[in-house]
């Protein structure tokens, strides 16, 4: 704060550029908490380090707090002179750092997510360059952490929507603005109904009926999933005991669960308490947990599973396909339903590939003892395939 504006004044009487590259370490965190504070220090100097070895000597480089550093970078001639340094610095920060501990050397893999603002175009003064920075750096680590990004306007209107999407969101939980449709499962080859999956919308006071691509990503990241999960399996077991209670024929609900619920460790009290204050039967409760997800908290939902198991409610494998789930994790898991992505659905008619995609799979969840559901049947000639498979 003191150099940078000397820096500003030396570029607006030469009217020449400046380039501030806004630094944030990619899960340093991780390392605090696994290593200790003084392997993060270390890691921290290591950093200062290689950020020195790939930019030019006139070049200042700052750490102004925690895992973020700022680079300034005065008498540039192009943008390309700033995306150069940028990437070179992504570059050098992935490769692996090696921390002492217990005098014991260790390969340690971070990151960096780098946000670009210029003078004159992004900003006049220190503080809006800096800001400007900050959001680039900000929208260049929700996108794909390990990237640059140079600020553009439309950045800060992207987080603006985001942040009163969040605030939104809150107002929509306190006020149960969300609704939930049923989509039918059915037997292929009798069209039984054999049961639905429930899908939320959220009935938004201006916006009419938003999907669930629209808001759920973001509940994800700011935790609000898990309020949400609870609103939706409350809805779900009170429709059930609604329909009971009027004397119709019951199927199964599947419902979709969060990895952030298993995070929290709490999906088997929840579940269960809902079928309790309804007095709803567990076999007609199913929960849904998306391949991708599985695979990545193996550890987590392990216990939580086999406890959802043994209460009677069924698991289903959502998304089947967009993953990378082993047969012996399937086994140890003792999931009950594959669910083929409509991706994948919507390749049959279309040539042999599809039809040997989903023979291999039936044939697999056979072997398993698992019920297959394919998602998104949309043809009478993709429901002929998959009668043929039956």
């Amino acid at each position: 704060m003191t150099y940078l504006p000397r820096a500003l004044a030396t570029a607006k009487a030469h009217h020449s550029m400046l380039a501030i590259l806004f630094i944030d370490l990619d899960d340093f965190k991780n390392i605090n908490d696994t290593l200790g504070h003084s392997a993060g220090d270390q890691l921290l100097c290591t950093v200062a380090m290689r950020l020195r070895s790939v930019v030019r000597a006139s070049d200042k480089i700052i750490r102004i707090g925690g895992d973020e550093f700022t680079v300034i970078l005065e008498a540039i001639h192009i943008e390309e002179e700033a995306a150069h340094i940028a990437f070179s610095i992504n570059q050098i920060l992935r490769e692996p750092f090696d921390i002492s501990r217990d005098t014991t050397p260790q390969k340690n893999k971070i990151g960096a997510s780098i946000g670009i603002s210029i003078f004159p175009r992004d900003g006049q003064d220190v503080e809006t360059l800096i800001k400007n920075a900050d959001i680039a750096m900000y929208a260049a680590k929700t996108g794909c952490k390990g990237q640059f990004r140079f600020y553009d306007h439309t950045l800060y209107e992207d987080i603006k929507m985001r942040l009163n999407t969040e605030q939104e969101l809150l107002q929509a939980i306190k006020e149960d603005q969300f609704l939930i449709y049923y989509q039918p499962r059915v037997q292929t080859l009798t069209g039984k109904l054999l049961g639905v999956e429930a899908l939320i919308r959220w009935q938004h006071p201006e916006r009419g009926l938003v999907m669930p691509n629209d808001f759920i990503s973001l509940a994800e990241e700011t935790g609000l999933i898990n309020p949400i999960g609870e609103i939706v399996v409350d809805k779900v077991c009170a429709q059930l005991a609604t329909w009971i209670k009027q004397g119709v024929e019951v199927v199964p609900v599947s419902v979709n669960v969060s990895p952030h619920q298993f995070n929290e460790g709490k999906v088997k009290k929840m579940l269960a308490a809902n079928l309790e204050k309804y007095a709803i039967p567990a076999k007609l409760l199913e929960i849904e947990l998306t391949e991708s997800a599985m695979m990545r908290n193996v550890g987590d939902i392990f216990d939580e599973i086999t406890a959802i198991n043994g209460m009677g409610i069924k698991v289903h494998v959502d998304d089947f396909g967009t993953g990378y789930s082993s047969l012996s994790l399937l086994q140890r898991l003792d999931m009950d339903v594959l669910k083929i992505d409509q991706a994948f659905t919507s390749q049959l008619g279309r040539g042999k590939d599809g039809e040997i995609f989903f023979t291999a799979i039936v044939s697999m969840a056979k072997a398993l003892g698992m019920r297959v559901v394919a998602e998104g049947v949309e043809t009478i000639e993709q429901l002929r395939i998959l009668q043929t498979l039956s």
